[in-house]
């Protein structure tokens, strides 16, 4: 089925993370295995977090095959949190909002009839939300997404903006 709306992460951005955070575990991995006979606490560190930016650069090789991004059409919408896509009726949600999680900006919704776990209620609580949408990498602004879903919303389950 076609998408009404489609945001793709910026790939650019995306390569840009891969090549950092391969080569800075490569550097580290490297000079820990170097330093390992003079200093084996520093270089088990430094070997430690090598491994943790390999971890990290997998995971951005992994946006490009199958991207965090988000599409849309008449029925809901979907997008990819961690190694899941997720799949949401439009019907089942409450209204998109920017919300700020931490120290970034995303898109927060409420999911109805979603059971309350931990997770969902510390959302709520920090954020006023159970969910959220990370769209820091989209190639649009933050609050024109958001204002897309929320009118793709509206014109699927027929509610007016008044």
């Amino acid at each position: 089925m076609p998408a009404d709306l489609s945001y793709p992460p910026v790939r650019s951005s995306l390569w840009l993370r891969v090549i950092g955070s391969g080569a800075f575990a490569a550097f580290a991995i490297g000079f820990g295995i170097w330093w390992a006979e003079q200093r084996p606490i520093g270089s088990i560190v430094l070997i430690v977090c090598g491994g943790y930016f390999a971890f990290v650069s997998v995971c951005f090789i992994r946006q490009l095959a199958d991207p965090t991004g988000l599409a849309a059409d008449s029925e809901g919408f979907s997008y990819r949190a961690m190694w899941e896509r997720r799949r949401v009726a439009w019907s089942q949600v409450s209204e998109f909002k920017v919300v700020k999680y931490r120290t970034i900006r995303v898109i927060g919704y409420d999911l109805a009839n979603a059971q309350d776990t931990p997770t969902r209620r510390v959302n709520r609580s920090s954020m006023g939300v159970s969910d959220y949408i990370f769209a820091h990498s989209f190639a649009a602004p933050i609050e024109e997404v958001c204002a897309r879903l929320n009118e793709l919303r509206q014109r699927a389950i027929g509610v007016s903006s008044v």
